[in-house]
Order: C-alpha cells, then structure tokens, then sequence
C-alpha cells in the first residue's frame, strides 16, 4: 500500500520539526473560552483590533485593542429580543465607515431575520442596531436552508462599499429567488436587483459564493438543478450571475465544466490586481478534478478553465501515505491574492460516514491539505501537501456542543511576500507516524494537540513543521489555538490568533489574544 523506502534525506526532512517558534510580541488578558462559532476579529484600519462574539442569551460580547496591543474596552451588548427566537449567529463583520459594523442572522417566530450592528471603534459600544431584512419561510427545514446555507455578505477589498444576497428556492414569488442589495459607506441602498426564474431552466438554485467587484458590479456564483420523482438532478449547472447597478436584473454567465463533471463546494473571488473573476471549482465523475475557472468581468466572457495538475512529488507523496488508489478531492477552502496578480489556493478534503440502524448516525471528517500557488495567468508554481484527519463536529451532527470547539479543528493560512504560513492543531504522534509514511491517526480530542505550524518554502513536497508556542516539557503538556478566528496585519507583518490556556485543577478553559512575529 505505501512504498517501504524514500530518499534518506526527504526523509528526514519531510515532517521534521523543531523548536522554534514565532515571536509572541504581545499577549492580552484572559477571558472565558466562546461558547459558540460566532467569534471573529476584525482588524480596524487606525490600527485597533475588534473581537466579537455572540454569547448567552443574545448578548453580543466585544472586546477593543489598540495599536499598542492594550484592551482599552470591554462591552456586553444585549439585543433586542423578540418572545420566540430560536436561534442568533455572527455571519460576518466588516469596517465600515470606520465603524465596527457586525452582521447577524436570527431566526425569529419562525421568520429568518438580518441584523445590522454598528459598534463604536474605540469604546466597543453598540451605536445602532437594525433589521435590514426579514423572510418567513414555510417550515424549519426551508428556514435553515435559506439563511445558513443561502446567504452572503460581500464587501469591496478597497472601499466601503458591501452587498446582501439572499437566494430562497421557496419564496412566494418565485421569480425572484435571488435578490442582491447594494449598499455604500453610510448604509444607504444603492441598488438591487432579482434573479428571475418564472421561465427559467432551474426549478432550484444553490448558493456557492459572492464577491464585491466595486461600488457598481457584484458577482455571485450559484449552481441550478430540478427535482425528480424526489431525486435531486446531478447534472447540475455552475453559473455566474452579475449585478450591474441600476440593473434590475442579473446577467447569467454559465460555466462549461466538462459534461461528467459535478461541481462540489466551488467558491469565487476577484483578483483585484488582474481584474479578473477567478472560480475555482472542483468536480467529481470518473476522476475528482480542481478547475480554475477566469472571467473578464466586464464582458462577462469566460476567458479560460484550467485543470489543476499538483507536481509528481505531490501526487507520488500522497498516494505514498494514503495508498496507491486514493485520489485527492480537497476543496477550496481560501483564496489569496498578491501584488502580483498571482495567488494561493488552500484545498482541503472533507467527507462523512453514516453509521447505526438505518444511518441514524454520521460522523464528519477533514482530512489532507494542498496550498497551491499560481501566477496571475494561472500557472501553478508550487505545491504542499500537509496530511491531516479530523473528526469535525457541525452544526445538527451529534457531537455538536455549540460550535466554538470546531475552532480548534480549522486550518489558518497567511502569505507573505516571500512564502506562506500554514497553522494546525495536531497530535505529536502524527510526527512520528509521518516521518515513516504511514497515514496520520485520527484527532478526535483536541487536548492531545498542539499548536503548529509550517513554513510553506522549498522543494519538500510536505513541509517542516515548528511548534507555534514551542515545545513544552512535559509529553502531557500541550498548547492549542482555535485557528478558525485569527487575523493577520499584513502591513506591519504580525499574526493574531487565541491561545487556549487549561486549568486541569480547577478545570477551566480560558483564552487570550496574542499577537505573533512570523521567523
């Protein structure tokens, strides 16, 4: 299954490890670990950092730092409350205006509810909340597909320009199962436009992603499909849809991925250097394939689609750990533009295993990772494979505790202008398991981790890792850091992340922010 020899010094080098760690240059107060997913920084253009998070009991919890990494404010919020709300999330949270500004999503009486929070930068008071938007679909199941799955927020890389779509297969009116809503710096509605499928070829769509090209154009990608004798269609159709301000409609751009292939979990982004829409897209059939798909955005022509082809060293190394038959199917899980016009892809596998009578039970899994680099063309320039496996608990699977531990189980991905930095969490194990190229033993317990993370450079197909916060002492000692909720300053080079820290006699968790210097 895996092949018994390697070069003696590929082998040394391909999980080795060591000491050496970023330099912590400051590190914030404790506070009590987040109980949900809902946490994230925002980091403010005058320097300050914001964390947010949504607590107990609709409260929404905030947390200033300024530019010399002081906590100069701690606030409580408690929003408005309506008698029956079932549930309240963090879907995103932009500078807008120079202002904190949080975007929510309730489910209220039955009815999916938007909020708009604007919070004060410097004293981390809530100045204005509102509801923007407000839909009450038919049943709990449609409510969870329409909001959770089906809503996105999108905000211009370089203005405070943002918009909302919303996508309901069960609106009343069905000609207009997706709306975008264009909205400029002070909040104000600068356009909107609908998706009209009376006639349309799709009885369903599927929200996939969206990106802000300026203050004028909004481009978002969806995949259409029908249902069959309650079967849903797998010939589904990837297109791209683009709203153009004072349009009431949106133009449809259709992909043409080969005809066998079925896209999964595709994602979009504009390259602001080139100018060009970029989806990358992987798709499944006889063969799993990654496609990266180029739009001229004010044509609205396809300029191109590219097969993804990872080096052999990738592709010898991955089956040499996983078995001559395994296929790599990671999806995309981050894209990152640079200067250049050139970019990062960071694909990550992910699946699932139904167990017990009538699979009553399924159980979800990450597993590898490839950061892919290209030019602006396309071109892929380098590859690293990072071998993983997860256990990940979403939301409605049966180990769900409230979201925040999943945190622990997300990758962190930075670039600078010389190479990239990957974070994980994982068992000291894995090392050794590595090293002999047997596949990684399964992380199910966080605790047994540590924080590591790797230095994405050189001709090593999987890179050397290095402890985050060093290696501790003693073998039962560990260090993590929920790498879901970090955040980089890319101008003055610093990583920003949470540390966990565990009081095994008392039996408390706590975090603090710490601000890193990468090597």
């Amino acid at each position: 299954m895996k092949k018994a020899l390697l070069i003696f010094s590929l082998l040394f080098n391909v999980c080795l490890f060591s000491k050496a760690q970023f330099k912590q240059i400051a590190a914030g107060p404790e506070f009590n670990e987040p109980y949900s997913v809902s946490s994230q920084f925002l980091l403010l253009k005058n320097g300050n950092l914001v964390f947010t998070d949504i607590g107990f009991r609709d409260s929404i919890l905030i947390r200033v730092y300024n530019t010399a990494h002081k906590e100069i404010a701690v606030t409580s919020y408690l929003m408005s409350c309506p008698a029956k709300r079932t549930y309240l999330g963090l879907k995103t949270v932009f500078e807008i205006n120079g202002d904190a500004v949080l975007f929510i999503i309730a489910e209220e009486d039955k009815a999916n509810v938007l909020y708009r929070v604007i919070v004060d930068p410097n004293s981390g008071l809530v100045k204005k909340e509102e509801k923007i938007f407000g839909l009450k679909p038919q049943t709990r199941n449609e409510s969870y597909a329409v909001w959770r799955g089906n809503l996105g927020v999108s905000k211009v890389a370089d203005s405070d320009d943002y918009a909302i779509m919303y996508c309901n297969n069960f609106r009343s009116d069905k000609i207009k199962k997706i709306e975008i809503v264009l909205f400029n710096k002070d909040n104000v509605e600068t356009g909107r436009s609908f998706y009209e499928t009376a006639e349309k070829e799709f009885e369903y769509l599927d929200f996939n992603g969206m990106t802000v090209i300026n203050s004028e154009k909004v481009a978002l990608l969806f995949a259409g499909y029908t249902w069959t004798n309650n079967l849903r269609d797998q010939d589904q159709k990837l297109s791209l849809a683009i709203m153009k301000k004072g349009s009431s409609t949106l133009s449809i751009i259709k992909l043409n991925l080969p005809e066998d292939k079925v896209p999964n979990n595709p994602k979009i982004y504009y390259n602001s250097q080139s100018k060009r829409l970029i989806v990358v897209a992987v798709c499944g059939g006889k063969k799993v394939d990654q496609y990266l798909c180029f739009f001229d955005p004010e044509s609205g022509k396809a300029e191109k689609i590219i097969t993804v082809n990872f080096s052999d060293a990738i592709n010898e190394k991955i089956k040499e750990v996983n078995g001559k038959k395994y296929d790599f199917f990671g999806k995309p899980a981050n894209l990152l533009v640079e200067k250049s016009g050139g970019f990062s892809v960071v694909f990550e596998e992910d699946g699932y295993e139904s167990m017990g009578p009538q699979a009553r039970f399924t159980h979800y899994y990450t597993y590898d990772i490839i950061v892919a680099n290209f030019d602006k063309n396309g071109k892929l320039l380098n590859s690293y494979l990072i071998p993983k496996k997860f256990v990940f608990n979403p939301p409605g699977s049966l180990n769900y505790g409230g979201g925040f531990g999943n945190e622990y189980l997300k990758l962190a991905y930075i670039k600078r202008a010389d190479k990239g930095y990957l974070f994980i969490n994982d068992t000291r194990e894995n090392i050794e398991r590595l090293k002999t190229n047997k596949d990684p033993n399964l992380v199910s317990v966080v605790k047994d981790c540590d924080a590591f993370y790797f230095p994405l450079t050189g001709n090593d197909p999987i890179p050397a890792r290095k402890y985050l916060f060093g290696e501790t002492d003693e073998k039962e000692d560990h260090i993590q850091s929920p790498f879901g909720v970090f955040a980089y300053d890319k101008e003055n080079d610093v990583f920003i992340t949470l540390r966990l820290n565990r009081d095994e006699k008392k039996r408390t968790k706590t975090v603090n922010v710490v601000w890193l210097k990468p090597e």
